[in-house]
């Protein structure tokens, strides 16, 4: 594996598309980012790619496969927009007997500290497979101003040879915490509290401030091996009187994936009424809960076959939701999990910044399937964004939980059928002849 360094010039960047995130389905590269500040002034930096995405290609008979990637990088102050750094990196992979996988590349890159330079920076990438002609942009955002803030901060594995990609531990597992700027105590607090539960999108919203005193709170050194035993979040921090810190989330055995019977019942609140799924949340133990799950999807399915499509496809968009979400609550609780369970993966999505805006359908429609989410400062995370309720999503809500409750699979392309049946009523009302009485 090689690496080439360049210069690249200053773009301009826009909203683009960023659908393929949320898409198993999508073609084409779907990198993931993450940062680590081992130092004041420097940053190492970790990105993630699907082997899958790319095209091995060999040049000669019984040659190896191999891939070719680049990363072009722009480094800029997130305040004035001035460029700081920029290159190209150039990497080879060599297809083994094993097809997939993730590929991980990682590189270090320095921070200007003088006044002036500030302590935020925006990296700005385009991850391209030259042999496919494939290209996708990915940006993060780089914090050293607060010294005590989670990308100073590195989970890795008992053995201490894996950076963990996500915060989400497991129970009974071993953990050691690596931070750049940090004395050899910490403090950390925990919350065990389970969060409300995100409201429709035509719903108020109305959860209240949050409470971050937390359940207790303890000390830790960074040499002690960490075990996460009791299910919630685990907040680090150097200064306990502050927010700032570092989260690991105890979210379940097998998180983001579903594999206790328990687990099947609370995301069905989406598509029950009050009555019915107090009838599934008083069942006294997972086999019962388990049997009147199965029960409801039976009784709206109306064939165990067509339960069991319902099934798959209900609980694949749940841990997708929690893969893609987790903030400090499982990702299928939150603001943009709700709509990815009941509405499915969206067609459109813009990356402005501080919002996140979702379409589903024909954004030029008169039935508008328009959302947006404003990005919250949360110390647990950067994923948490609040959904912008209007009442006008009350009809879409409606007819999507109709479809589900008839024992369809709702997604976009029920959208789609409904927008062109609104669009085509509104034509031929505008083509009708106007009568005065």
């Amino acid at each position: 594996m090689g690496i080439i360094g360049g210069c690249s010039s200053p773009r301009t960047e826009t909203a683009q598309n960023l659908a393929y995130k949320y898409r198993d389905d999508a073609t084409g590269l779907r990198p993931s980012v993450s940062v680590y500040h081992p130092s004041v002034d420097s940053s190492w930096i970790r990105l993630v790619l699907d082997r899958s995405d790319l095209l091995y290609k060999t040049e000669a008979v019984g040659a190896d496969f191999r891939a070719l990637i680049e990363i072009e990088y722009r480094l800029l102050n997130q305040v004035n927009g001035v460029l700081v750094d920029s290159g190209t990196l150039k990497f080879r992979d060599y297809k083994s007997g094993v097809d997939g996988g993730k590929l991980l590349f990682e590189w270090g890159l320095l921070r200007p500290t003088a006044e002036g330079a500030g302590g935020e920076y925006t990296l700005d990438m385009v991850v391209r497979d030259p042999q496919r002609g494939s290209e996708a942009k990915v940006a993060a955002r780089l914090d050293g101003a607060d010294a005590q803030n989670r990308q100073y901060f590195r989970l890795r594995d008992v053995s201490g040879q894996t950076w963990i990609e996500t915060p989400w531990v497991r129970p009974r597992a071993a953990y050691t915490l690596e931070c750049g700027r940090c004395p050899d105590r910490l403090f950390v607090r925990y919350f065990g509290t389970e969060y409300p539960l995100a409201t429709p999108p035509f719903a108020s919203n109305e959860s209240g401030s949050f409470d971050f005193s937390g359940d207790s709170v303890g000390l830790v050194r960074l040499s002690d091996t960490l075990t996460f035993d009791r299910p919630g979040l685990y907040h680090f921090q150097v200064d306990s009187a502050g927010l700032s810190g570092f989260t690991a989330f105890a979210l379940g055995p097998d998180y983001p994936r579903l594999s206790l019977r328990t687990e099947l019942a609370p995301p069905l609140r989406y598509l029950t009424t009050k009555k019915e799924y107090e009838t599934l949340a008083q069942s006294g133990n997972p086999d019962s809960i388990k049997r009147e799950v199965d029960r409801f999807w039976l009784k709206i399915g109306g064939s165990p076959e067509r339960a069991r499509t319902l099934i798959e496809a209900f609980y694949r968009r749940v841990e997708e939701a929690n893969e893609r979400f987790t903030s400090y609550t499982p990702g299928w609780r939150t603001d943009r999990g709700i709509l990815y369970v009941v509405y499915g993966p969206p067609d459109e999505v813009l990356d402005l910044g501080d919002r996140e805006r979702w379409y589903y359908g024909n954004r030029q429609s008169a039935l508008s399937y328009a959302f947006e989410f404003v990005r919250v400062e949360n110390p647990f995370t950067d994923q948490d964004y609040s959904l912008v309720r209007l009442a006008d999503h009350r009809y879409g809500w409606q007819q999507a939980i109709a479809g589900w409750r008839s024992g369809k699979v709702y997604g976009s392309a029920d959208i789609k059928r409904e927008q062109d049946a609104r669009d085509a009523q509104l034509r031929i009302q505008r083509q009708s002849p106007g009568f005065w009485y």
